[in-house]
């Protein structure tokens, strides 16, 4: 049985700690400068994330490679080439076994040996053995005897154990002197000594030294000079044992656990002791080491096609913005995949390569068929990856007809059917992705125009202007209709349809109130998470979403009563509905029947406004507002303070998430202002404070969180990087949300003023790029 790993963990800082590699790989480039001292930081923050994780084998690893790079930043390093050679390396290492471990790879520290010991030779110091690497569970125990027998006491006890003190010493030395009887005589003293430990703890260390010398009676150690190091230490802690110190180091049973881990032979011994603490799971098969040469590679190629495809997908729907950065990455695919070594998958990247190079320089050639045969050939190069080391010439075959369909959609030539079965079935997969991607991209614009439509109009519902805003809202709700028809969402269509009902009641007669408001804008944004998980593969249930508590009431009385029938499985229980939804790295949208791929001629035109395209990635929705919310007072102070409790907790573990993003997210947009996914993202985390601030009466701070919201939404209507005055209205608006989230945690209500927010969301507004740095805090 292998020894199962729990990655949760490490998946949640895997990320921070890519990131510090990264950086510190960069600043080997100049290491006399401030960025190799910069990198000490950040390798010290992922030595610290690695600890929080647990797994020790890797910590020790990180602490010599965060060791290395002190000295290289004090000047302390003798070998500077050959250090940084070592560090490049020991990064790499580094990456390569995290990406493993998420893999499903097991965790088995011992394979960063070679670069472990690079490390520490690289600062001067002597490299210590593999047993350094080595984390065996020490909690584990040796099994019962068959017959307990009372160990001696008093003097009886003194007595037995000079006695193995004695014999051990004279078998010691017999074994040093080339008499290979010492290694029998040795092993019946550390009997003698196990013999009068009574409880597991105490045996553990003498059980498993009974393995080791086993082992070593039979020749079946393979370091020798190892073996005489742990034995000359056993014999010092007899030594120790009869002057009454019983404790044994952890680290000592860990050397014996070693031995016995790689001994090649000893019998039973050996065998009983390698069960009971499962040492077969931490030692490494010997493996090609050109396979652990590519690991990294294969790595980065499958976080590039990942990204590609999100960028396609895009693209597909309508955002020109995507072709940059999928250009950007099918080249650095092309490289890499010409890096591994493997002609046929070159070969692919190579085809994409011309198809993308091509449409870069003509965009217009752009096209539904060439939309589904690039998403084919991603797929085909991401199975191709992860199934790497077993291509064989079917793989061959695919990807010359991938190739060839892909030159012949560029140069406008009509394609036939495809032959192979496997690539029919990607071709479909792609078909049925891109459709989803499209109509969800389409139904989330339309969304967005109809929300701000309601918001325009519910500031002033006596504007005639309104109105009429409100009754051209009859189009993009049909479009919306429409798409989810395509999809099969009868229910969801029917929430659509009510507040169909309800906005053009409003439309013709006029009127509403704050109530109104929130209730369809809290049914507009369960539809728009419906979609969105939709997107992500899912099944969710509109219901559920547009009332959590009863969903999650009627789970748990559905579980209650599973538990009471005897035989009866217990369903899992709904997710809350502000909780974020998993994402896997690339998970597949669910079935499409064929006949669904293409609209139906009595359906609406699914017409993309002149909208920004919201990316794919899930947005968190805020809980449902009940039904006959009273209208939320004019002033936050009071308003906020009659919150119901329960509707503030759901809405404050969402907020402290959302500033954790938008935390994470900014500093990345004020060092790349052209980076408009990320100022996208961005964007996601204000529209969903607006969300859910409004949803659970916190009016004032849903008022502020949608200036903001819409402040960069004009700005992403252009396409353009992000000038200083959005990045200050940015900054502004996180020095506003987050003391105002502290105080509504903390029960106070001495909150922020929003009006300076407000002043300058309507700057940007207004078409400013340029605004002081004190205005921000004015």
């Amino acid at each position: 049985m292998s020894i199962e790993l729990d990655i949760g963990p490490l998946s949640w800082v895997k990320g921070e700690i890519d990131l510090a590699l990264e950086r510190a790989s960069a600043a080997l480039s100049a290491p006399a400068g401030k960025e190799l001292t910069a990198a000490c930081g950040h390798l010290h923050q992922a030595h610290g994330a690695l600890a929080i994780v647990g797994l020790d084998g890797i910590t020790e690893f990180s602490d010599a490679l965060e060791k290395l790079f002190s000295a290289l930043a004090a000047g302390q390093v003798a070998g500077i080439e050959q250090a940084i050679a070592a560090a490049q390396a020991g990064i790499a290492a580094l990456r390569g076994y995290l990406d493993g471990l998420m893999g499903g790879e097991p965790n088995q520290p011992l394979k960063l040996y070679p670069a472990y010991a690079g490390l520490l030779t690289a600062r001067g110091e002597a490299a210590p053995g593999p047993v350094a690497l080595f984390f065996p569970d020490l909690t584990q125990r040796p099994p019962k005897r068959d017959v307990e027998i009372p160990p001696p006491e008093g003097e009886k006890l003194a007595g037995r154990l000079k006695m193995a003190r004695m014999g051990f010493e004279r078998g010691l030395l017999k074994w040093i002197k080339g008499d290979a009887k010492g290694a029998g005589e040795m092993k019946t003293a550390v009997g003698m000594v196990e013999a009068t430990r009574v409880q597991p703890a105490d045996r553990a260390f003498w059980w498993v030294s009974l393995g080791f010398y086993a082992a070593l009676a039979a020749d079946a150690l393979p370091d020798a000079a190892e073996a005489k190091k742990l034995a000359m230490k056993i014999g010092g802690q007899i030594k120790k044992f009869t002057e009454g110190q019983t404790a044994v180091p952890d680290r000592l049973l860990a050397e014996a656990l070693y031995q016995v881990a790689v001994a090649t032979g000893g019998g039973e011994p050996v065998d009983v002791v390698r069960a009971a603490y499962r040492l077969g799971d931490l030692i490494p098969r010997s493996t090609d080491s050109a396979a652990e040469a590519r690991r990294p590679l294969l790595a980065r190629l499958r976080e590039l096609i990942a990204g590609a495809k999100e960028d396609w997908n895009r693209l597909c729907a309508g955002t020109a913005a995507a072709l940059p950065p999928f250009h950007e990455k099918i080249t650095q695919v092309a490289e890499r995949a010409a890096a591994l070594g493997q002609p046929d998958l070159a070969g692919l990247g190579s085809a994409l390569q011309r198809l993308t190079d091509a449409l870069r320089r003509d965009p217009a050639r752009h096209g539904d068929a060439m939309g589904i045969e690039v998403a084919t050939a991603l797929l085909l190069a991401d199975n191709a990856l992860e199934n790497f080391e077993r291509l064989d010439a079917d793989f061959a075959h695919q990807v010359d007809t991938v190739a060839k369909r892909l030159d012949a959609v560029m140069a406008g030539e009509a394609l036939g059917g495809l032959e192979l079965p496997h690539l029919d079935a990607m071709s479909r997969r792609a078909q049925e992705k891109l459709l989803l991607t499209t109509v969800g991209q389409e139904i989330t614009a339309n969304l967005g125009q109809v929300e701000q439509a309601l918001d325009a109009y519910f500031r002033d519902p006596g504007r005639a202007e309104g109105r009429a805003a409100l009754a051209a809202l009859a189009k993009p709700l049909k479009q919306i209709e429409g798409a989810l028809a395509v999809l099969g969402q009868d229910r969801a269509c029917g929430v659509l349809r009510e507040c169909e009902t309800e906005i053009a009641r409003l439309a013709e007669q006029g009127g509403g109130d704050r109530a109104q408001f929130e209730l369809l804008a809290g049914r507009l944004s369960a539809l728009g998470f419906f979609v969105e998980q939709l997107q992500l593969g899912t099944q969710p249930d509109i219901d559920a979403i547009l009332n959590p508590q009863a969903a999650r009431a009627a789970a748990d009385t559905e579980a209650a009563e599973t538990a009471a029938a005897p035989v009866a499985e217990a369903p899992a229980a709904l997710p809350p509905a502000n909780a974020p939804p998993e994402r896997a790295v690339d998970t597949e949208a669910p079935p499409v029947e064929p006949s669904a791929l293409a609209l139906p001629p009595d359906l609406p035109d699914l017409e993309l406004p002149d909208l920004p395209a919201l990316p794919a990635a899930a947005e968190t929705p805020a809980a449902a507002p009940p039904a006959a919310a009273a209208p939320a007072p004019a002033s936050s102070a009071s308003g906020d303070a009659d919150v119901d409790a329960e509707l503030l907790g759901i809405f404050l573990e969402e907020a402290h998430e959302v500033l954790a993003a938008i935390d994470e997210n900014f500093p990345r947009v004020q060092a790349a202002p052209g980076d408009l996914a990320t100022l996208t993202t961005l964007r996601r985390s204000f529209h969903t404070l607006k969300g859910s601030g409004r949803m659970v009466g916190l009016t004032d701070l849903g008022e502020a969180a949608w200036g903001v919201e819409q402040s960069m939404n004009h700005w992403l209507q252009g396409g353009q990087p992000a000038s200083p005055a959005l990045l200050a209205m940015i900054a502004l608006a996180i020095d506003t949300f987050r003391p105002w989230v502290a105080a509504l945690a903390e029960g106070r209500h001495d909150y922020p003023d929003p009006a300076p927010l407000a002043a300058h969301c309507a700057r940007v507004l207004a078409g400013e790029t340029e605004i002081a740095a004190a205005a921000a805090t004015t």
